[in-house]
């Protein structure tokens, strides 16, 4: 079907909006996180975009080439860094493009958008993360805030699927969380032979979690993940306000 000339309208303003928000900033490291993902950390240090990160959850356009379409991606670093760490997920190819930018090299990023995920909010309660595949990064940017203030919260529990225990991203930071008091599930649902972790699928793991009523969920993934955390959480009395998404 072609598009009106309102609908393209409309869709070239809000491209040019984007890319007049966009500030040049440089890369400082771009690491490989597991298969088919790469982190990027970019220095942002006292500039708007460093501002204008308000809510964990938020996400960032992100131009990574010169000739580059800025797409959003959702920031996986805590409230007040002056880095901005992206979990990048890309087919093959572009994704050995980025893992080729070297220290010092300059992409393109815009300030910070999206209502996040509302912290602030939920001072004092039990929290529960589950996320599935890259759903981790705006999931870790929350945690590493709460951490920040761990004793401003009770009970942490983070349980983060992927299909392939290759695909686990984060892993240097479980062994801190844990000593955070955070309990951490990784949980596989196309298991190898070797994998001794949980498997299936996180909402699966809810009976690990002791008090599942007076917590406040943090839910990021793919619609139809959500749909069935959201109904396995309903059954276990969390429901409504207690569920958190950042979108």
């Amino acid at each position: 079907m072609a598009l009106g000339i309102g609908e393209v309208r409309g869709k070239s303003t809000v491209l040019a909006r984007a890319m007049a928000d966009l500030h040049t900033v440089p890369v400082l490291e771009v690491r490989s996180m597991a298969a088919g993902q790469v982190l990027l950390r970019v220095d942002v240090s006292g500039s708007a975009l460093q501002a204008s990160h308000q809510e964990a959850g938020q996400y960032a356009q992100v131009a990574l080439f010169a000739d580059d379409v800025p797409r959003p991606f959702a920031l996986a670093n805590a409230l007040g860094s002056p880095v901005f760490e992206f979990l990048i997920k890309l087919p093959e190819e572009r994704l050995a493009e980025v893992s080729a930018l070297g220290v010092g090299d300059e992409i393109q990023v815009s300030s910070c958008e999206g209502p996040g995920f509302g912290l602030g909010a939920v001072v004092g309660q039990d929290l529960l993360f589950l996320g599935v595949g890259s759903g981790i990064a705006p999931l870790r940017a929350t945690l590493e805030t709460v951490l920040n203030r761990r004793a401003a919260w009770g009970a942490i529990h983070f349980l983060y699927g992927v299909r392939y225990e290759t695909e686990l991203c984060f892993r240097d930071d479980f062994a801190r969380w844990r000593s955070a008091g955070v309990e951490v599930i990784p949980v596989v649902s196309r298991p190898s032979s070797s994998w001794s972790g949980a498997t299936g699928h996180v909402q699966h793991h809810l009976g690990t979690v002791a008090n599942p009523g007076r917590c406040r969920a943090f839910v990021c993934g793919l619609p139809a993940m959500e749909s069935d955390v959201t109904a396995a959480l309903a059954a276990r009395d969390v429901g409504g306000s207690q569920i958190h998404r950042n979108w």
